[in-house]
């Protein structure tokens, strides 16, 4: 090494060798920085350093030791973060790895910034919105993801049996499984995979601890049923969960959203002052209001059994007490009966159709009422014991068309007193010729009141004893026809 130095007066050695002589010359030296810039000084050289010297270059050594001595502060490496502020409470962005002196020395680490870090605090590990992309193969199956094609299903009360299938792991590890099945059940079993015992027969324990753990997938649960078939849970794969009916101890109505009810009976509950019980599609209370049916008790009505379908215009109502028809169309053989706000009306599709038959207890027919296609306004009893009986009031026969036909041994006949038979007196000569005069009368081999049969000749002349009153009638013109009286 050459040296070029400025010279300080020397004071001569007096007592100390020649090479005492060069130490103390070059103790008083005034060394020149530029001087010594290549200078190389090597490892056995230095005795000491103060860390805090080296601001620039790279530490190339295979490894670093930190000193620890309890009680005289931290021993960590860190860029970013603050000296000892191993929870990186300042939120910033960097790592620090070391000792924390104020907590035992526990070794701990983070990295990261204020809301995404890893963080070792010497005893747990947290990381926060990780990302993990891969997972090498080999990974422990208890912390991977899986998927099986496993079909469970339950053989009887108390065995569950699975078929052949594949467990597959996220690192991409298959284990192929044999069949098998659970044995007969007396508890509630568990269902799981254990490389460690076999990879290719599933393991069942009765203790849940033994299911899950290292190495171990929990692949389905299992439980007999005296009732029925066994039950089961699958977290993956085939078969799914199997509940029956002796499983659901109660169902809210409103759960059974989809599918048919196939029961025999629908059992409605029914507690007074609680509410309406009923089955409806479109209404709500028993009203017509809205469109649809409501069949049920009425509880605002000392729970009657009510029953409404239709709408606010056409509607079938029983409300406990009457059947009310409104609005619409009742079929009856070839012909209808039409009900709305003008009335009842008895409609066939022909000549002589649409027929109101009227029986007697014993099934007799007693006669029958029906009505033509509206062109002769007529009025026909028939029937083997037929009859019309008015206690009070009339029967009124429309004008110009109107008829009361008597056919085969049809009679009508009169009580004692206060009956008659003549035209309206109210009526104006629209229903005739003139007011009160009869149109005409026809017997066709019938007996007008009850004097005896007229011969059908002509000139022949019937009649008949009312009360206070004859009637009298002329066949002419190959017919009866009535007589006026002046």
């Amino acid at each position: 090494m050459n040296l070029i130095a400025k010279r300080k007066a020397l004071t001569p050695a007096k007592d100390n060798s020649l090479l005492q002589n060069s130490v103390d010359y070059f103790q008083r030296l005034d060394i020149g920085t530029a001087q010594i810039k290549d200078a190389s000084i090597t490892d056995a050289k230095i005795v000491t350093l103060d860390v805090g010297k080296l601001t620039a270059g790279t530490i190339s050594s295979k490894s670093i030791v930190l000193a620890v001595s309890a009680g005289t502060g931290d021993t960590e490496i860190r860029a970013g973060i603050a000296t000892g502020d191993f929870a990186n409470t300042g939120a910033a962005n960097g790592f620090i790895l070391g000792l924390d002196d104020s907590d035992s020395d526990k070794p701990k680490f983070f990295i990261g910034g204020g809301s995404n870090y890893m963080k070792w605090d010497g005893a747990a590990l947290t990381v926060t919105a990780p990302v993990i992309t891969s997972i090498a193969a080999g990974t422990d199956p208890a912390i991977q993801g899986w998927t099986s094609n496993l079909v469970f299903s339950a053989s009887d009360a108390d065995t569950v049996a699975w078929a052949i299938g594949t467990v597959t792991l996220t690192d991409g590890t298959t284990y192929s499984i044999t069949a098998g099945n659970t044995g007969n059940m007396a508890a509630l079993t568990y269902i799981y995979l254990d490389p460690v015992v076999s990879a290719t027969v599933l393991q069942t324990s009765t203790t849940a601890a033994n299911a899950v753990g290292a190495k171990k997938i929990l692949l389905a649960t299992a439980q007999n049923n005296a009732a029925g078939s066994a039950t089961f849970q699958v977290y993956g794969g085939g078969g799914g969960t199997v509940i029956k009916n002796a499983n659901i101890s109660d169902c809210a109505i409103n759960k059974l959203t989809a599918g048919t009810i196939s029961s025999k009976a629908i059992t409605l509950a029914i507690t007074a002052g609680t509410g309406d019980s009923y089955i409806a599609a479109g209404k709500t209370d028993f009203t017509n209001t809205n469109a649809g049916f409501i069949l049920g008790l009425d509880d605002s009505d000392s729970d009657k059994a009510k029953f409404y379908i239709g709408d606010s215009t056409h509607y079938l109502n029983w409300t406990g007490a009457a059947l009310n028809i409104y609005g619409g169309t009742l079929t009856v053989g070839g012909g209808s009966v039409i009900m709305d706000a003008t009335g009842i009306c008895v409609k066939g599709t022909a000549y002589g159709s649409g027929v109101i038959n009227i029986q007697d207890a014993d099934a007799h027919e007693c006669g029958a009422m029906w009505g033509f296609d509206g062109t002769s306004n007529q009025v026909a009893i028939i029937g083997a014991k037929q009859g019309l009986s008015l206690t009070a009031g009339a029967i009124s026969v429309g004008c110009n068309t109107g008829e009361i036909y008597l056919r085969c041994t049809d009679e009508i006949i009169f009580g004692p007193t206060n009956n008659i038979i003549r035209p309206d007196d109210n009526v104006t000569t629209d229903c005739g010729t003139a007011s009160n005069r009869w149109n005409s009368v026809y017997a066709q081999n019938h007996i007008i009141g009850g004097e005896g049969d007229a011969e059908s000749i002509e000139g022949n002349i019937a009649y008949s004893w009312i009360p206070d009153t004859y009637v009298f009638a002329v066949y002419e013109n190959s017919g009866w026809r009535a007589v006026e009286l002046t």
